[in-house]
C-alpha cells in the first residue's frame, strides 16, 4: 500500500491563506447552489417534479397484485397519466426485481408522501455516510455533499442516486475493518442499480479484499433468491429483457443532452458500429486501469470511492446528469481534505467539475476530467515533482 504522506508533504498555510480559501470555498458553495437551484426551477417548468420516482413507485404498487407487468413499458407509463400531465413519452421501470424489496414500503403511501419521504430518507442517509466517510470534520463533509449541484436534480426527479451513494460511502472504509459488512453493503447497492457497481468486483480483487468480494457474492445471490421467491423467478428474465429496451429508449435526441458516459457522448456525436465498441471498450480499460492502480494503492476511502463509482460511470453504457452525485461524498471529502494542503485546488476542481456535469454534452468530458483529479493520490504521482521549488545548481 501506499505510505501516507508520501510525495505530498504538508506545509500550514498562513493565516491570510487560510482565509483566502475558505473564502474561495464559501463563494464557490453559494455559486454551486444558485446553479442548482437555477437548474431545478427550470427542469420544473417542463416536468412534474418526481417524474422518475413516478415509475418506481408504480412498479412496486404493480409488483403486488400482477409481477409479471412491472417490465410492461406501456402498462407502467398507462399507470402513471394521472401524474405525468401530458408529458409524452415513455416512462418504465428498468431496476431489477430486488430493487422493489427497498421501493415496496413507499408504494404503501400516497405519492406525494412517499416521493418525499423517499428523497429526505435517502438524502439524510447519504449525508450520514459523507460524514463517517470524513470523521474529522463530519458536519462540513455533509454540507458539501447536500449542497453539491447534481444533487439537486436528484431532488427534483426523485433517482436512487442518494441511496447508492451512501451504501458505498459507507462499504468502502469496512473493507479492511469488516470485509463482512463491506461485502453486504455493496450488494445491496449492486442489488438496486447493478450498472452502477459494474466494476466494484474487479475493485475489490485489485485491493486484495477477497472476503468483501466473497460476502458480496453470497449477499447478493440470497438477494436475487428472496426477490424471485416474492416476485417469480421470469421477472428476473423479464428485466434482463427489458434492459436493452430501455438503454434504446434514452439513446434519443431527447435523452442523450443529459447523457454524462463517454459511450452516450459518442452516440449523440453520431458515432454507431464499431467505432462506438471501440470507444465502450477503451473506457472500461481506463476506468479498469485507473481503478486497479488506486485500489492496490492507497487505503484512502474518498479516493476508492471516486474511481469506483466515477469508473462505474464511464465504463456504464448509459448514465445521466443526476448520476454525476455519486461522486459528491468523495468530492466533498477531498476537498476538505486538501484545504490546509498544497493541493487545495484539486479539491475545488472536483466540486466545480461536478458542477460542470450538467451542462448538456459536457456531462462525459467533466466525469473523464473529474476520476482522475479526485483520483491523483491513488495514482502514486509524487507531488513534490510538481509542487515542491527544486534547489538551484551551481556550476563550477
Amino acid at each position: 500500500m501506499l505510505q501516507r504522506g508520501k510525495g505530498l508533504r504538508k506545509s500550514a498555510p498562513s493565516t491570510s491563506e487560510r482565509l483566502v480559501r475558505r473564502g474561495l470555498l464559501a463563494v464557490m458553495v453559494v455559486g454551486i447552489v444558485i446553479v442548482g437551484i437555477s437548474e431545478m426551477i427550470y427542469t420544473l417548468t417542463h416536468q412534474p417534479a418526481g417524474i422518475d420516482f413516478a415509475p418506481l413507485w408504480t412498479a412496486a404498487r404493480l409488483a403486488a397484485t400482477t409481477p409479471e407487468r412491472i417490465y410492461d413499458f406501456a402498462k407502467v407509463t398507462g399507470l402513471q397519466q394521472w401524474f405525468l400531465r401530458g408529458y409524452f413519452g415513455m416512462r418504465p421501470y428498468a431496476y431489477p426485481p430486488s430493487a422493489l424489496l427497498v421501493l415496496s414500503p413507499f408504494a404503501a403511501a400516497p405519492f406525494a408522501w412517499a416521493y418525499g419521504l423517499w428523497v429526505v430518507a435517502t438524502g439524510a442517509f447519504m449525508a450520514w455516510a459523507a460524514a463517517r466517510l470524513c470523521p474529522a470534520r463530519p458536519w462540513m463533509a455533509a454540507l458539501l455533499t447536500l449542497l453539491a449541484t447534481p444533487n439537486f436534480t436528484v431532488i427534483d426527479t426523485g433517482q436512487t442516486t442518494f441511496l447508492i451513494a451512501g451504501l458505498v460511502a459507507l462499504a468502502v472504509p469496512e473493507a479492511n475493518r469488516r470485509p463482512w459488512l463491506a461485502g453486504a453493503l455493496f450488494a445491496f447497492a449492486a442489488l438496486i442499480k447493478p450498472t452502477t457497481l459494474i466494476l466494484t468486483p474487479f475493485a475489490l480483487l485489485s485491493g486484495g479484499h477477497w472476503r468483501a468480494l466473497a460476502w458480496s457474492v453470497a449477499v447478493g445471490l440470497a438477494g436475487v433468491a428472496v426477490s424471485a421467491l416474492v416476485f417469480g423467478v421470469p421477472t428476473w428474465f423479464d428485466w434482463l429483457s427489458a434492459v436493452p429496451r430501455f438503454q434504446r429508449l434514452i439513446e434519443n435526441p431527447y435523452m442523450l443532452p443529459a447523457a454524462i458516459t463517454p459511450s452516450g457522448a459518442a452516440i449523440a456525436f453520431g458515432m454507431r458500429g464499431l467505432p462506438l465498441l471501440a470507444v465502450r471498450l477503451l473506457c472500461v480499460l481506463f476506468a479498469a486501469g485507473v481503478i486497479w492502480r488506486v485500489w492496490r494503492n492507497t487505503d484512502d476511502s474518498a479516493v476508492r470511492m471516486a474511481v469506483l463509482l466515477g469508473g462505474g460511470i464511464l465504463a456504464a453504457p448509459y448514465a445521466l446528469q443526476y448520476d454525476a452525485a455519486l461522486l459528491a461524498p468523495a468530492a466533498a471529502a477531498t476537498m476538505i481534505a486538501t484545504l490546509d494542503r498544497p493541493d487545495w485546488l484539486r479539491g475545488l476542481a472536483g466540486i466545480l467539475l461536478l458542477t460542470a456535469a450538467g451542462i448538456p454534452h459536457a456531462g462525459a468530458f467533466a466525469i473523464i476530467a473529474v476520476v482522475p483529479v479526485l483520483a491523483w493520490p491513488g495514482l502514486g504521482i509524487d507531488y513534490s515533482t510538481f509542487l515542491r521549488r527544486q534547489p538551484s545548481v551551481s556550476t563550477p
